[in-house]
């Protein structure tokens, strides 16, 4: 796998504020038409998983976050990619460095 520094970055690094690390794993799951799988909330549209619990593996986190967001029980298929998002939770009051795992599915 990539090392973090060498992945590809979405989103404007904060200068002034320090970034917390969120490690997260998400998947790519297509149907027969190619249609790919997305979870809709509130806050937007995003692909299934979510964030990596201390001492679970990113196939793991997948896993679980898949049923917790959508109910889709898949596994972690062929590793895929890694990407950095910068973002800001207005509820938590962080600047965030999604470090971001992405796997068939």
């Amino acid at each position: 796998m990539k090392d973090w520094r060498d992945v590809a970055e979405f989103g404007a690094r904060p200068e002034a504020a320090p970034c917390a690390a969120r490690p997260s794993a998400y998947g790519l799951f297509l149907n027969d038409r190619g249609e790919l799988a997305v979870v809709r909330t509130a806050e937007g549209t995003c692909l299934p998983g979510g964030g990596i619990e201390r001492g679970e593996t990113p196939a793991a986190a997948l896993a679980r976050e898949a049923i917790e967001k959508c109910g889709l029980a898949f596994l972690a298929g062929a590793f895929l990619t890694r990407a950095v998002q910068f973002v800001y939770s207005e509820s938590e009051g962080t600047h965030f460095e999604k470090r971001s795992t992405f796997f068939e599915a």
